[in-house]
């Protein structure tokens, strides 16, 4: 995995939308594997509009982006990235982590489901270190201290998200376990 490109996530945001901080923080354009059919579609001309490209929007994704690249960013060229970027207030960024977090819906495909699972072991890891990790770290972490059995669980998500395989489903019971075990510890 090491030796393996991770997928690409970007956003566009101008500087003066980051600077005084503002959350959600509004985005000029987003790209993810995630939206990728979106933008093919976009490309086909089977969509016509997108707010991913015609039109400013909030993402309160921002701040959690701003945060770990204040932590992990590395400066090719230009101001070092704590210089450059706001620091994030942390009723902002517990926002930012927990946004999405649904808790009476479990995602249907394998993608979305590994996606689902490694937000959530992210911002349990979060609320056990206070330090922001990938999620890939997260899965690592988790597995440590989590019930082994959900190991392979966390292991298949890993390989869904970092590695493109493909699963109908994430060993859907146990999935839905570990997710709402999870959702109690963040409630708790």
């Amino acid at each position: 995995l090491q030796q393996s490109p991770c997928p690409l996530e970007m956003s566009a945001i101008w500087k003066s939308h980051l600077i005084p901080w503002n959350h959600p923080t509004l985005c000029q354009f987003h790209y993810s594997g995630l939206w990728d059919a979106h933008y093919r579609g976009l490309l086909q001309g089977t969509i016509l509009e997108s707010k991913l490209i015609y039109q400013d929007f909030q993402d309160p994704d921002i701040a959690c982006h701003v945060n770990l690249t204040r932590q992990y960013g590395i400066c090719l060229y230009g101001q070092p990235t704590a210089d450059l970027l706001p620091a994030v207030p942390e009723h902002d960024f517990w926002h930012s982590l927990c946004e999405g977090l649904d808790t009476s819906h479990f995602p249907c495909s394998a993608r979305e489901q590994a996606n689902y699972i490694l937000t959530l072991v992210r911002v349990y890891s979060y609320q056990q270190l206070r330090k922001i990790l990938s999620k890939y770290d997260a899965a690592i972490w988790a597995k440590e201290h989590l019930p082994r059995q959900y190991g392979p669980l966390l292991d298949d998500a890993v390989q869904v998200c970092y590695n493109q395989k493909s699963f109908a489903a994430l060993q859907g019971q146990c999935a839905q376990e570990l997710c709402k075990q999870i959702l109690k510890k963040l409630q708790a």
